[in-house]
């Protein structure tokens, strides 16, 4: 269900608003509280968007758009690959605000640890604006990066495990969570990965994470576990066109979801929807006209 709504990130922030994208929004329809969606971004810097919406009275979905293959600034994120400390940012951020002794020793992508500082505060505010008690966090690609961070804070924010969060000492509820990705590269290191795993656990939510790869889906494996990278259990790499499946559970780095290589070709048509490419995304969802503005900035 979650991959539908990733395909819907990627439509037109007018259709999106108004949940008037064609399949991409039929498909998941009865699915959440119509009216209820509050676009995020696009940001400057990098350009990250996606929108946030209430799925019933007990839960809320954080949707982040993945690259656009269109946007510089997109690909820009996924570029800045080396490694830089976690959590990080410039004045107002997570590091201005929080001690990093909670995560001790994590780091995260540079392009990807700034492309979340630039969208955080609008996130939260959105889940703030929701009341969400519970909250899913979801992404594809440089989404699933993004919506990975996010979703590390929210699950800090019982007890308030770090004193200076995104909600206030007197706003510390009990609340709960999820993460689902597809086809997401690696985000950080071996440390961040995990305190990930063991704050989920601490708060009893297993599996800490579903990540979903696919056959030989080229972003998953980049980038490489020789700069230090590693990816957060449990995933779910299906074969021979979604027939098949592993689930790798307990590793961080499951011999059986990690494989030499890939293709771009396994990186949309997930499960038959091909709606996370933009190119493939029906005209209600990207409008001929903003499709003629993507190629005009791609080649600008």
């Amino acid at each position: 269900m979650y991959l539908r709504f990733n395909a819907v990130a990627v439509c037109d922030g007018a259709a999106i608003q108004s949940w008037s994208c064609g399949k991409e929004c039929a498909a998941t329809l009865s699915s959440f509280d119509n009216g209820s969606q509050i676009l995020i971004g696009p940001t400057g810097e990098y350009n990250v968007h996606g929108y946030v919406t209430r799925l019933n009275a007990a839960s809320c979905l954080v949707v982040i758009a993945g690259t656009s293959f269109y946007n510089w600034r997109n690909i820009r994120a996924d570029l800045e690959f080396w490694l830089t400390s976690w959590p990080s940012g410039g004045a107002g951020s997570t590091s201005a605000r929080c001690p990093a002794a909670w995560c001790r020793g994590c780091k995260v992508m540079k392009g990807f640890a700034a492309a979340y500082e630039e969208i955080r505060p609008e996130i939260f505010a959105a889940v703030r604006q929701l009341a969400c008690p519970s909250l899913v966090f979801s992404g594809h690609s440089l989404g699933g990066a993004i919506a990975t961070q996010a979703a590390l804070e929210a699950l800090l924010k019982p007890g308030c495990s770090c004193p200076c969060h995104f909600v206030a000492a007197e706003q510390c509820i009990e609340s709960h969570a999820g993460l689902w990705t597809y086809g997401m590269p690696r985000v950080g290191n071996e440390a961040f990965a995990n305190v990930f795993v063991a704050t989920a656990r601490a708060l009893q939510q297993l599996p800490p994470m579903w990540r979903v790869a696919r056959d030989f889906d080229l972003i998953p494996q980049v980038p490489p576990r020789w700069l230090g990278y590693c990816h957060i259990p449990w995933a779910v790499r299906y074969l021979k066109g979604d027939s098949e499946w592993i689930i790798c559970r307990e590793e961080l780095e499951d011999p059986e979801c990690t494989y030499p290589g890939g293709t771009m070709a396994d990186h949309h048509n997930y499960f038959g929807i091909t709606g996370t490419d933009e190119n493939a995304a029906s005209i209600e969802c990207v409008s001929l006209l903003s499709l003629q503005r993507k190629h005009e900035q791609r080649q600008s």
